[in-house]
Formats: C-alpha cells, sequence, structure tokens
C-alpha cells in the first residue's frame, strides 16, 4: 500500500486519539472563572511562554494573522487538524479552541505537530522540541455538531402495514385473496372426538384424532375454510396448545381453493383458555401476524386475519377486540430504522427489488371505527418509542420544542403550544429547573401544550386534565456523574416521562374525545458537567420560593418536575387531574422490576383510574405508599428541603414525597415512576409504556 494511502487511512483515528486526549486534559486544568477573549498580540506571546513553561496559555491574535500559517500546512494535516477538531468541537458544542502547528523538519510527523487549546484556552503538554515556532491557527467556536446526525427520510424506511376492515369469509359477500390468512382460535373451538378408524384401533393401530369445531368456529370461518382448519389442526395434534401455531400451504390461487378464501398459506394461531384471554395474549397474536409479512418483498403483500370473540369473564366488546388487535399488529411490525444506513455492508446500495413495501391486513369482520382508533393509539405509541428511541445528540431539547411545534401545526387548531426560554424561565423564578440546566451547552425548553376538544356536549362541562413529563434528554448525573453499571449509555431515555406525555397528545388528538381540555408540560433539558455546573451542596429555589439543598446532582428529575408542577397549579385552574411521568430512580426497578410501573398518589378516584386503564390495555401499574413516615427526613437545616435524605432504602418513595411538597393537597395528584418500563432490554428499543394507559386514563376522566 502507498504511503500516502496508509497516512490517509490512519488520519480519522489519530484526529479522534488527539482530540479525546487533549479535551481530557482541558477539561482536568480548566479553571472555574470564566476566562477573557484572547486579545490582540496573544501570539508572539504564546511563543515567548512556549520556551518557559508546558502549560502556557495559547491564544490566537485573529484569523487574518493566522492565514500564512494556514496556507503552510501540508494537505495531509490540514485533514488531520480538520477531523480532529470537527470530532472534538461535536463533543463540545458551543465552546472555542485553538489550533496550532509546529512546522515538522522529519517528514510526516504528524503526531507531535498538533496542540489544540481547550475550552478555557488551557493548552497541551507538548514535546520540548515541539516547544519553538508554534504556528497558531486561527480560533474555532462551534456553534453545532460539524456533521449533524439525521434520521433517514420516511421514503426510505421500512413501511408500516396498512389496516382495513373487512366483512368475514363466511359472509359470502367477497372472497378474500391473499398471500396467508392467519386465524386465531380458543381451546373451547377445537373440540377432540372418538379416534377414526375403529377397525384399525382394535387390530393394534392407533388411528387419527378426529376434531370438531364449536359453533362460533364454524360461524366464523364459514364451511370451506372450517373444513380446511379442521384437517389443518387433526394433522398437527398433539402440537397446537396455548401460544403455539400451525400452518399449511394450499395450492396456488384458483379452483384448488375455497370458494370464499383465496390464499396460499393457512395459519391457525391457539389463543389458549377463554377463561384466562387477556391483553398479553392479544399483544403475542398481534406479534405472530406480523411474522406472517414479508420483508424483503418486492410488492406490497396482502395478509388477512380473523380471530373469535371471547366468551365468559374474558368477554371484549368486538369493537375493543378489534382495536386491541389493531393496536397489537401495528406496534409489533414497528421497526426503528431511523439511523440505520441505507446501505449493505459491502457499501451497495439496496436495490428496488429489496426494498420493504407496506402491507395490507385485512381484519375480517371488524369495525372500521374500532380500526382507525387502534391505529390513532399506535400512532401515540409509535411517536413515544421513536422520541425514546432517538440518541441525545438528536433527542436535544430544541428536537422536543420542533416536536411540539410540528404537533400543533398538524392539529386543524385544536392543540396550541407554548415555549418558554431560559430568559423567560428566569422570569418566572423556576431556579430548581435552572440549576439543573445550566451545566449544558444546550438551552433549556419548558414546554407547554394546550388540546381543547373541538365538540362539546351541550350541558358537560370541559374537564381539565394536566399531564407533566420529565424531559432530561440526557442524564449524566451531573457531578455525582454515573459510573459503570450505572446505564450512562441508554440515559437517552431519561426523557420517557415527557415522551409518553407527547405520545398521549398525538394520539388524543387523532382520536378527539369531546369535553376535554389536555395540558401537556414538559420541562426539558440537559444534565451535565461543566465549569457552569450545579455543585452538590447548593441550593436552589424552586418558583414557590421554597429552598432545596441538592445533595446529589443525580437526583434532578424530581428538581425539574418541581417547577413543572407548579407551573400547572399556576396556570391551570381546576383541574380535575394532574399526573406526572417520569422515569424518576433506581429504587423504582429494585422494588417492582421492569414489568410494573410505580403509583403514588393520596387520591383514590385518580389510583383506581389509572389502575383501569393499564390493566384495560395490557400495561402493569402498582401503587404504592406515600408514607409520611419517611417525609421528615427531606427537612433541611440550611434549606426548606433536600433533594434527597442521604440514606439508601426508599428511594423511590421519597422522591414521591418530594414531588408532592410542590402540589396543593386539593389537587388530584398522581405520580407515575416508569424507570423500570420504559426501556426493552432484550429489544434495545423503547416500549412506549405509559401511553396507551394515559390515553385510556384521560379519555375516561373526559367521559365523566
Amino acid at each position: 500500500m502507498h504511503r500516502s494511502h496508509r497516512l490517509a487511512r490512519l488520519a480519522p483515528l489519530l484526529g479522534k486519539c488527539i482530540a479525546l486526549m487533549l479535551h481530557s486534559r482541558a477539561a482536568r486544568t480548566a479553571p472555574r472563572e470564566r476566562l477573557h477573549e484572547p486579545t490582540a498580540g496573544s501570539a508572539a506571546a504564546l511563543q515567548r511562554r512556549g520556551q518557559q513553561s508546558a502549560s502556557m496559555r495559547a491564544r490566537a491574535s485573529s484569523l487574518e494573522a493566522a492565514a500564512p500559517a494556514a496556507e503552510a500546512i501540508a494537505p495531509m494535516k490540514q485533514r488531520l487538524v480538520s477531523i480532529g477538531l470537527s470530532f472534538l468541537l461535536q463533543r463540545s458544542p458551543g465552546q472555542e479552541f485553538i489550533a496550532g502547528f509546529r512546522p515538522s523538519t522529519k517528514g510526516d510527523a504528524l503526531c507531535n505537530c498538533l496542540f489544540v487549546a481547550g475550552p478555557c484556552w488551557e493548552r497541551a503538554r507538548l514535546r520540548p522540541a515541539a516547544r519553538r515556532s508554534v504556528l497558531p491557527v486561527a480560533p474555532i467556536r462551534s456553534l453545532a455538531m460539524t456533521v449533524p446526525t439525521r434520521p433517514r427520510p420516511a421514503s426510505e424506511r421500512r413501511q408500516l402495514p396498512t389496516l382495513r376492515a373487512r366483512p368475514l369469509p363466511s359472509e359470502g359477500s367477497q372472497a378474500f385473496e391473499g398471500e396467508t390468512l392467519v386465524i386465531g382460535l380458543f381451546s373451547a373451538d377445537l373440540t377432540r372426538g372418538a379416534a377414526a378408524g375403529s377397525a384399525s384401533s382394535a387390530s393394534g393401530g392407533t388411528g387419527a384424532t378426529i376434531y370438531e369445531l364449536s359453533e362460533r368456529a364454524n360461524r366464523l370461518l364459514g364451511p370451506d375454510l372450517a373444513r380446511i382448519v379442521k384437517k389443518l389442526v387433526e394433522d398437527a395434534e398433539p402440537r397446537l396448545k396455548s401460544g403455539s401455531s400451525v400452518t399449511t400451504h394450499l395450492l396456488v390461487l384458483g379452483d384448488s381453493n375455497t370458494s370464499s378464501v383465496r390464499v396460499r398459506r393457512v395459519a391457525v394461531y391457539c389463543l389458549g383458555k377463554e377463561d384466562d384471554f387477556n391483553t398479553d395474549i392479544l399483544n403475542k397474536f398481534g406479534a405472530f401476524v406480523s411474522t406472517q409479512l414479508k420483508s424483503d418483498s418486492s410488492q406490497p403483500d396482502r395478509l388477512g386475519v380473523v380471530i373469535a370473540s371471547p366468551l365468559g369473564k374474558a368477554s371484549l366488546a368486538p369493537e375493543v377486540l378489534t382495536q386491541r388487535l389493531a393496536e397489537a399488529v401495528l406496534l409489533a411490525a414497528f421497526t426503528d430504522d431511523r439511523f440505520r444506513s441505507s446501505e449493505e455492508e459491502d457499501g451497495a446500495t439496496k436495490g428496488a427489488a429489496t426494498k420493504p413495501s407496506g402491507a395490507f391486513i385485512d381484519l375480517l369482520g371488524a369495525d372500521e371505527t374500532a380500526v382507525k382508533r387502534g391505529e390513532a393509539m399506535a400512532s401515540g405509541v409509535i411517536l413515544t418509542r421513536e422520541i425514546v428511541n432517538a440518541p441525545p445528540n438528536v433527542a436535544t431539547p430544541e428536537f422536543f420544542a420542533e416536536t411540539a411545534r410540528s404537533l400543533a401545526e398538524s392539529s386543524r387548531g385544536s392543540i396550541t403550544c407554548t415555549i418558554l426560554e431560559k430568559e423567560d424561565c428566569e422570569r418566572l423564578g423556576m431556579g430548581a429547573f435552572l440549576g439543573v440546566a445550566q451545566g449544558s451547552e444546550l438551552p433549556p425548553k419548558f414546554i407547554h401544550m394546550k388540546y381543547t376538544s373541538p365538540v362539546v356536549t351541550p350541558g358537560k362541562t370541559q374537564k381539565r386534565v394536566c399531564l407533566v413529563g420529565k424531559g432530561i434528554t440526557h442524564d449524566t448525573g451531573g457531578y455525582n456523574l454515573k459510573t459503570a453499571g450505572s446505564m450512562i449509555e441508554l440515559m437517552k431515555f431519561d426523557c420517557g416521562g415527557a415522551a409518553a406525555c407527547f405520545g398521549t397528545m398525538k394520539a388524543i388528538m387523532a382520536l378527539e374525545p369531546p369535553n376535554l381540555e389536555l395540558s401537556v408540560i414538559t420541562a426539558c433539558c440537559e444534565n451535565m458537567i461543566s465549569g457552569k455546573a450545579y455543585h452538590p451542596g447548593d441550593i436552589l429555589t424552586a418558583s414557590n420560593g421554597k429552598t432545596i439543598e441538592v445533595l446529589n446532582t443525580d437526583a434532578e428529575g424530581r428538581l425539574t418536575l418541581a417547577d413543572a408542577l407548579l407551573y400547572a397549579q399556576q396556570n391551570i385552574p381546576n383541574l380535575d387531574a394532574l399526573v406526572d411521568i417520569a422515569t424518576l430512580t433506581g429504587a423504582c426497578i429494585v422494588a417492582l422490576g421492569t414489568e410494573y410501573s410505580g403509583m403514588w398518589t393520596a387520591h383514590d378516584d385518580i389510583a383506581a383510574r389509572l389502575d383501569s386503564a393499564a390493566k384495560l390495555v395490557g400495561e402493569r401499574v402498582w401503587r404504592m405508599p406515600l408514607a409520611p413516615e419517611y417525609r421528615e427526613g427531606l427537612k433541611g437545616k440550611i434549606s426548606d428541603l433536600k433533594n434527597i435524605t442521604g440514606g439508601r432504602w426508599g428511594g423511590a418513595i421519597i422522591a414521591a414525597l418530594f414531588l408532592q411538597e410542590f402540589v396543593k393537597k386539593e389537587v388530584p395528584w398522581a405520580h407515575l415512576d416508569i424507570a423500570g418500563t420504559v426501556w426493552n432490554e432484550k429489544q434495545s428499543m423503547a416500549t412506549g409504556v405509559p401511553t396507551r394507559t394515559l390515553v385510556e386514563f384521560v379519555e375516561g376522566i373526559a367521559r365523566g
């Protein structure tokens, strides 16, 4: 390999290594006070002090003074400094840096010719030979990421299937024709009869097991399809159990198929016993349906689904069953490929023949309105998932503000959006929120969206509900830094509460429930480390004047929520429900695991509504105590409150008690801790919890 080619391949690695090393040194040695801008003549001073001390300050006079030095740099060195600075500036947006070179006399000695002055004008240690003839390059200010990360266009991503309501095959109005028909039946629909072939049995043969379909199944499927299913189940016996399936390949489309169903494959899925049927089983059935789609097909796939309605204590209204099935199918089919390259591993662009196409799924015997409700609910959950899945260099506070504006613009006037900037929050005295935000270079955003029903039933009053979501877009822990094993690499999901509020707002906007005024409030910022960040021991003042001693900077969510809860009560009168949603404590994960969200409230009616809504959609909440015995530990000695008690036990309860300090007793308030349920570790993807619970809860409040 030619020497220049080797250098070209090494340049990105060298640039990144040097940038990281120098950035780390600058961060360690940076003084706490704010430094002045570099002054004229600092380039000459840089050379003089470079011969005296390895810790000298690097300064540059101007872009014009540095131009001759820049022109003298070899092209390969220019590429190296470009890559190194680009990587460095991405890690510290908004900071200023100075880069310089020592002219090399020994060929392309790339590794010892570059130095970078960090955010506080600290310079990296150079070798003694490198302390002479340092040529400064102009200062650079990063206003944004050099190479921004953008999701792939929607046209290049995998499309969700299109759901359609169609009549049952047994109704005979029109034959279903497609690739696959998926049938969900209960154990009671498959009754085992006597073994066939009595003569064979008498002579020692085993005979075949005969299955009889229930009257419900025959009515659901029609005679032609029932005959195929009966034969399929008999051939599969005894493999067909709860949660299992069997599939048969029929002959090609044409005369060989039945008159009411023309398909290539028939799949039967056993839903188990009717008394055990629940939303979890329905979700698994929806996932099975999505696996029958061909993701690599160049033509849209067409798939039919028919499911028996459960009876007895597990009975669901047909429209509810259809809605939940539509949600389950769409959510199981969702894949987040926004940040995957559109190229194969070998660099070849994917051809049009392998581009996934949107499929059509016909829900046979379904109600069109119920299908639309399922699509609306799924769209809200998908928005929640996409926000939480997005990396923190994309899902910034500004990203949340833009998403809120986009929702308002698409609402046809039913949603209004107010964005409070840092200066607005300062005027309102939001010291707790701004204390957390001050360590980041990205400005905080305080977002208030309000949905107002376009329809009001005569004689009924509008219900006012407010959802407050924790919106920490990335949480380093602050100076109480999250270390190894603390999931710092997954702290993008610390905005899960705000994301669930946004998803709920999108679903409500599509469903348009009457008699409702829904507000969503999120205080969005990062919890970062810098010379401006708040410290352990600081005292912050919330917007109601209460002072809070910060004993742990990693207990930041409750500080931002405090000002958000106060804002909600000050600006929304006569609240019928106030619910905050947050990935608040690891203690909640220890207590309840990853299947249950913690719920704290002093209002039994709110608790019952939330619990009922969660059960209806297949999500789980568990009511926890607001134990007054632990409240004493929150009282401060030099402040009104402390943000932690300092002990190890009962952390989730203590966090809820802290939030209760900022809620009036007469306000029907509840707190949901979703730290354990926001993320699916096996799938490495957000769950969308508790969006569906919140939608059902809000609609229930609106109904009265």
